[in-house]
């Protein structure tokens, strides 16, 4: 198995946690993080699956976003066989669902977005980009499960679904295929990889927020926690008991600060300040200087 394109958590959503733990955000925007985060929880589940599960000769790309006959397509993970092209929509519902009249549903008839819909629509253009290109391969889909409290009832065989209990026998079949790859997979995946397009600049999603109004300090990495202590060498937090290197504390709340103001420049005294004058100014130009480039000098340095 070789994995062409890896799963990374997205810039939103680190930006958002960012900014929930240095302003209060409006409840609309922190349930715009449960539900981001519950979504990546799912495909890391379903990634961690992936490594365990399949041994055969496959390319893996995961978090793909296509242009199709004009039309924006998210695809959640394919996995490239020698015969076929696997297609995933992945889900992390858990508790109890019924399916009715091919309608995803709770069990007090609550209507969930249809995830059988999205994948028919997906199914559909990745086909035709494979007719464009002139690629005759198998697209195999389904909506996984990877929740292992999710419970469906009325589901109908033919619904292309695999749940949570079925996942390991689903990677089982793929790994009876033993036909080997060859340079005609790995120029479909290069393909798909080229016609990946970057998502909309994150910034333009994030709520309005202001440098000024932001809290500033040290926060932990781990839970986001500003109740830090510090030795010589390191910051222990109080909340989640993580303890990191002092120096590794701090290149970590400086990439937060970048992550947020883009444009603005890294300087020592903004960082000083970032940090909640927390660490000497001596110590961060010395950590400025190992982790990133100086630029100018005196009063003009900064770092990138």
């Amino acid at each position: 198995m070789e994995i062409v394109k890896s799963r990374i958590q997205p810039e939103l959503l680190t930006a958002l946690n960012v900014l929930d733990k240095r302003m209060a955000l409006p409840v609309k925007e922190k349930q715009h993080i449960i539900n981001m985060e519950k979504g990546y929880k799912g495909e890391a589940l379903f990634d961690a699956l992936v490594k365990e599960y399949v041994r055969a000769d496959v390319l893996v790309l995961n978090d793909l976003l296509l242009t199709i006959s004009e039309q924006t397509v998210q695809i959640d993970s394919l996995i490239l066989t020698a015969d076929t092209v696997f297609l995933y929509e992945i889900k992390n519902y858990k508790g109890d669902y019924q399916m009715k009249s091919g309608q995803l549903l709770t069990l007090i008839g609550q209507e969930i977005g249809d995830p059988l819909t999205q994948l028919k629509r997906t199914t559909s253009l990745l086909r035709q980009l494979f007719q464009q290109w002139s690629i005759n391969v198998i697209v195999e889909a389904a909506v996984v499960y990877v929740n292992s409290t999710f419970t469906l009832y009325h589901a109908s065989p033919e619904d292309r679904i695999i749940l949570p209990n079925q996942i390991p026998a689903h990677f089982t079949k793929i790994n009876r295929q033993r036909l080997p790859l060859n340079k005609k997979h790995r120029y479909l995946a290069e393909r798909l990889l080229s016609e990946h397009k970057l998502i909309v600049p994150y910034q333009k999603q994030l709520p309005d927020y202001d440098y000024r109004i932001l809290k500033k300090g040290i926060t932990c990495s781990n839970c986001g926690s500003f109740d830090i202590q510090f030795t010589q060498r390191t910051c222990y937090c109080e909340d989640c008991n993580n303890r990191n290197s002092k120096e590794e504390t701090i290149v970590s709340n400086v990439e937060e600060f970048r992550l947020l103001f883009p444009s603005l420049k890294i300087t020592r005294n903004i960082i000083h300040d970032w940090c909640g004058e927390g660490v000497s100014k001596e110590r961060i130009s010395r950590i400025l200087l190992k982790h990133y480039n100086k630029t100018g000098q005196t009063l003009g340095t900064f770092y990138e």
